[in-house]
């Protein structure tokens, strides 16, 4: 899971495609309106990173709007959270398994806010489940080899266990897509001149790219063992140690350092 920069939707369209309810199951006249639309959220599920080329992606909600389920106290409230059901803020692209799994659960410490509540009032709540474009999913995951996700904040553990992140067929795809990877950047270590193999590790971070997460993570221990240089070109996909300032190899270091640490004390 990566941070998404949701641009802002041209409302006539956003609300045309809401009322009209041809999001889910697009005829051919608005089909292109469809695949616009998708590209808003880089043409993938906001929570697992699947593709659009991988399986069918539909429009769901970050708080669901039919009666929501708070599952760290089991309370349920039918009025929860309708008034955000056309929101934009709160629409969003996920693939049909995450929309399943998810359902009309979001977990809160706490209680719901008040019903009708605006944007101002639900930052009150304590959010459990991790919002892809409010904040940063790098800041709470680890990941291994063999393409299992760790969490490793509270925030982590919960949206794992909500989305069902570990499912086997996601596993398959992170490991997959890191393999691919890995023997990229290995070429890359054998020839630092070719600027080809550079663009193809840029793409493959790319916001738009399956599964950029666990090749970011690995690509951050790379560059802090020194096996790869840290290039600018990467800055853009890499802003999550040092907001909008230059990033440093210092940086990177500290922050694989300090997952190494976490690991390390997770498995005693």
């Amino acid at each position: 899971m990566i941070r998404v920069y949701k641009s802002k939707w041209p409302e006539p369209f956003f609300y045309e495609w809401v009322n009209k309810n041809h999001i889910e199951y697009p005829d051919d006249y608005n089909r292109y309106h469809l695949e616009e639309y998708l590209s808003y959220f880089n043409n993938k599920c906001v929570f697992c990173e699947s593709s659009l080329s991988d399986m069918k992606l539909m429009v769901g909600h970050y708080r669901p709007t039919n009666g929501a389920l708070n599952i760290t106290n089991g309370h349920f409230s039918e009025n929860h959270y309708r008034w955000l059901d056309k929101d934009w803020s709160n629409t969003l692209v996920l693939c049909v398994e995450c929309h399943r799994t998810k359902s009309n659960r979001f977990p809160l410490e706490g209680e719901f806010c008040s019903p009708e509540a605006d944007e101002i009032d639900l930052t009150s709540e304590k959010r459990l489940l991790i919002n892809p474009f409010r904040d940063f999913p790098e800041k709470h995951f680890l990941y291994d080899e063999e393409g299992i996700i760790i969490p490793k904040t509270k925030k982590g553990e919960v949206t794992v266990e909500v989305l069902n992140l570990n499912r086997h067929s996601l596993i398959e795809g992170r490991r997959r897509e890191y393999s691919h990877f890995n023997r990229v950047c290995q070429a890359f270590i054998d020839n630092k001149e070719d600027e080809g193999i550079l663009e193809e590790i840029i793409k493959q971070i790319s916001q738009e790219a399956p599964f950029a997460g666990i090749k970011r993570y690995f690509l951050l221990k790379m560059i802090a063992d020194d096996l790869i240089p840290y290039v600018q070109d990467f800055t853009p996909y890499l802003r999550i140690l040092r907001g909008r300032n230059p990033i440093t190899r210092e940086d990177i270091q500290n922050k694989v350092a300090k997952e190494k640490y976490f690991n390390n004390t997770k498995k005693k």
